[in-house]
């Protein structure tokens, strides 16, 4: 019989076994009831979808913070998670503005047993301006074979989540807000759940991992979390934190779009306030640069955010929690896909970007664009007789160091420094069946290990994404799987990734002076393998080019704001393609 046979016939006879009784609970709010869920094992969990954590952030809670949910009368049936929040992907125009809800997953309700689970709470990636809470995406068929509780909430996108004056008109961030909220809401409400609000892990992927980042260095959030998995993604990558004279310039360009006027800020949000939800998402930028991302606020009783992530690092303000962090080996792929599949005109391609970052970077108040600009295409295309696959490759390796190596060595160089414990580092190089290259490009040609494919292992998101492919996570895609929760899950629980077969000999060693990281497969090779100084002459090469670490004192964010003028180089390219 096979293991889909298996799974369905446990299903029935649970079901016929439970006279078809949904799971219940009773929460600050009021009386629940969820779904039962059959994970990759066979396991039967219990799942509680679309739960309202905060109010509706519509009319006059646009461009505020969330406000608490209000309870409710009878039973509230939780049984529907795909609800998402407002956004265009692919052109297409999805969600509603009411849209802060979270999905709950347990293998055990307090009833069946007094221990106490730990809690992994997911935000999920999308560039700020699109994904969801999903259980197509982000459900609990593989993570919850473990003995933890899962969480992933909806948070506000785009405009409607990070649109800033600059002022206390709408100082922004309400997507950071957003997760905060739910992070209080966890606090309250997981032992109804059978979850350990003491041991709750904070998750986020690519923008979720900025934004994860982000919270680890406010002060609201003290006590709301107790260690942190960053895949993908800090809060000092170029694309994750733009000044508020930025944001504000941005929202004095959509006012103008739409005819606001434009003498204050109260006036441009009163007016923004009576645009339908979809109007908004819709506005794209007419010139290359930063939509949306978080921002410095005024201080407030609200700010999360209120400088930049190197000053906030600088002053001492990341809590010392245990961490892993990491990233895939090509990460890049997420821009030079589409080259791979049209190996024609790359130069070009390129090279037309001069002008265009000259234009971003004196916006920016610089002069020395050239100088920068030059010494990256010395360094990543210094040779263009060879070929186009190459130079592509070489292209791959300028996103990956900019978007997300760089920016990450330099965060836990800057940890090492300031006497922090330390934690564990990743890359992740396996390449299975599936990769996101496929989802971005519609080609299943293999160009490597995608930004974000490391996720398909701990979440089911192959079953939806490459439907269409009708291929199934080959074995080996399975053993990866298993690796990879496992890991997680002990770190989970223990604060220490580690795998049974490991016995009590430590396998993956905390990042120290040599730069250890774990290396997670290879191709197709399941091997975890300790390595050291990742990409040193790369990042030799950023260190000598931005002439400063992060840490540098009142000139901490220069050297950021730098890294920022490099990465136009990036930006430019994904705004004008």
């Amino acid at each position: 019989m096979s293991n889909l046979s298996n799974k369905i016939t446990i299903y029935i006879l649970f079901l016929q076994c439970s006279c078809y009784a949904n799971p219940s609970v009773t929460i600050n709010q009021g009386r629940l009831t969820g779904i039962y869920i059959v994970t990759n094992n066979g396991r039967i969990v219990s799942g509680f979808l679309g739960i309202p954590f905060a109010q509706s952030p519509t009319g006059s809670l646009r461009f505020k913070a969330p406000q608490p949910p209000k309870p409710w009368t009878g039973t509230y049936r939780a049984e529907n998670g795909s609800i998402s929040c407002t956004q265009i992907e692919k052109g297409k125009l999805s969600g509603v503005e009411d849209c802060l809800y979270l999905n709950v997953y347990t293998p055990q309700l307090p009833e069946e047993s007094s221990l106490l689970l730990p809690v992994m709470v997911v935000i999920y990636g999308g560039n700020f301006d699109h994904g969801s809470a999903s259980p197509d995406i982000y459900g609990s068929q593989y993570i919850l074979d473990h003995n933890v509780v899962l969480v992933v909430m909806n948070y506000r996108l785009g405009a409607l989540g990070f649109m800033s004056t600059g002022d206390e008109a709408s100082p922004g961030n309400y997507g950071l807000k957003d997760q905060t909220m739910a992070l209080r809401w966890v606090q309250r409400n997981i032992g109804a759940f059978g979850g350990d609000a003491d041991q709750v892990t904070l998750i986020g992927l690519s923008a979720g991992a900025i934004c994860a980042h982000f919270l680890s260095l406010s002060d609201k959030t003290n006590g709301l979390f107790h260690k942190l998995i960053l895949h993908s993604g800090t809060a000092t990558c170029l694309h994750g934190y733009q000044d508020k004279s930025l944001a504000a310039k941005t929202t004095h360009e959509i006012a103008e779009f739409f005819d606001c006027p434009t003498e204050n800020s109260t006036l441009i949000v009163r007016c923004l306030r009576k645009l339908k939800a979809s109007t908004l998402a819709s506005w794209s930028k007419p010139t290359p640069g930063l939509l949306f991302s978080p921002t410095n606020e005024p201080e407030s009783d609200e700010a999360i955010v209120t400088d930049s992530p190197a000053n906030l690092m600088n002053q001492g303000k990341m809590r010392d929690l245990p961490w892993i962090c990491g990233n895939v080996r090509d990460e890049g792929l997420f821009v030079t896909a589409y080259d791979y599949a049209n190996l024609t005109h790359l130069e070009d391609t390129v090279l037309r970007l001069n002008d265009t970052i000259k234009n971003d970077i004196e916006q920016l108040g610089r002069n020395d664009t050239a100088g920068y600009f030059e010494a990256i295409m010395d360094y990543y295309f210094n040779d263009w007789t060879i070929d186009h696959t190459m130079v592509i490759k070489n292209y791959t390796y300028m996103v990956d160091d900019i978007y997300f190596f760089y920016p990450t060595i330099e965060w836990l160089e800057t940890q090492a420094r300031s006497g922090s414990q330390a934690g564990y580092m990743y890359v992740f190089e396996y390449r299975g069946t599936f990769s996101i290259s496929y989802d971005i490009t519609g080609n299943d040609t293999d160009m490597g290990v995608c930004h974000g494919d490391d996720s398909m292992y701990l979440f089911p998101r192959a079953n939806s994404s490459f439907a269409a492919l009708k291929k199934n996570m080959s074995r080996t895609d399975l053993k990866m799987m298993k690796q990879l929760t496992g890991l997680w899950a002990s770190f989970v629980t223990h604060g220490v990734p580690t795998l049974p077969e490991w016995g009590s000999t430590e396998r993956w060693w905390k990042y120290d002076a040599r730069g250890s990281y774990l290396r997670i497969g290879s191709n197709s090779d399941l091997s975890l393998i300790m390595k050291t100084s990742l990409h040193e002459n790369r990042m030799n090469f950023w260190r000598k080019l931005l002439g400063q670490h992060i840490s540098g004192s009142e000139d901490a964010s220069a050297g950021t704001l730098t890294t920022v003028m490099a990465g136009y180089v990036i930006l430019s390219y994904v705004y004008t393609s």
